[in-house]
C-alpha cells in the first residue's frame, strides 16, 4: 500500500491534510471500471420516483400503465416490497422505510421504484406515474423539529444535550 495514501494519527493531522487518492488515475484515463460498466444479460435498470416536497402525506399513487410499458419488469410501492425499514439514528422509532409509506419526510425520498430492461424504459415509465401528496409544513431546523410538525410518531427529538454549567454557579 502507498504510504502517502494512509493516515497515521500519531504522526500527522487529519484536518487540513491532503491524502493522495489512488483510484482517480485509472478512472479519469478510462482504465477503471464503474458499476455501470458491469453488465450481464439479464440486468434490470432501476429508477425511482422521488418526493418533490420536504414533508407530506401520500394521498394516492396511480401507477397507470407504467407496468405494461415496453421493457418494464416491475413497478413497486412500499406495500409491494415487504422489506424491513432501514435502521435510523436514535433507535427503531427513527427507522425509515425503503420506499415512502404513506408519508414523505424529505425532498427526494423514494416513493415508487421501476425496474426495466434499460434506463430509458425505466425513466419513461416513471413519467407515467402520478402521486398525490398533501404537503405539510417542512421541518428545517432544530427549533421547528422540537416544537412543530411531527416527522416521526412519538416526536422528532432523538436526544437532548444541554451544555454543562460552569462549576460554582
Amino acid at each position: 500500500m502507498d504510504s502517502e495514501a494512509t493516515w497515521n494519527p500519531d504522526s500527522s493531522r487529519l484536518l487540513g491534510t491532503s491524502l493522495r487518492r489512488l483510484e482517480d488515475r485509472s478512472l479519469v484515463t478510462g482504465a477503471g471500471s464503474f458499476v455501470g460498466d458491469l453488465a450481464t444479460e439479464d440486468d434490470l435498470h432501476a429508477h425511482f420516483l422521488r418526493s418533490p416536497v420536504a414533508h407530506g402525506r401520500i394521498m394516492s399513487t396511480d401507477i397507470g400503465g407504467a407496468g405494461q410499458m415496453p421493457g418494464v419488469a416491475v413497478v413497486a410501492v412500499h406495500d409491494d416490497l415487504g422489506l424491513a425499514p432501514i435502521p435510523g439514528a436514535g433507535g427503531e422509532r427513527f427507522a425509515r422505510p425503503v420506499l415512502a409509506d404513506g408519508r414523505v419526510r424529505y425532498v427526494g425520498e423514494p416513493i415508487v421504484v421501476v425496474a426495466a430492461e434499460n434506463s430509458v424504459q425505466a425513466v419513461d415509465a416513471i413519467g407515467e406515474i402520478w402521486v398525490d401528496i398533501d404537503a405539510l409544513p417542512a421541518v428545517v431546523d432544530a427549533e421547528a423539529a422540537e416544537a412543530g410538525s411531527l416527522l416521526f410518531e412519538g416526536g422528532n427529538l432523538v436526544a437532548r444535550h444541554d451544555p454543562p454549567t460552569p462549576s460554582g454557579t
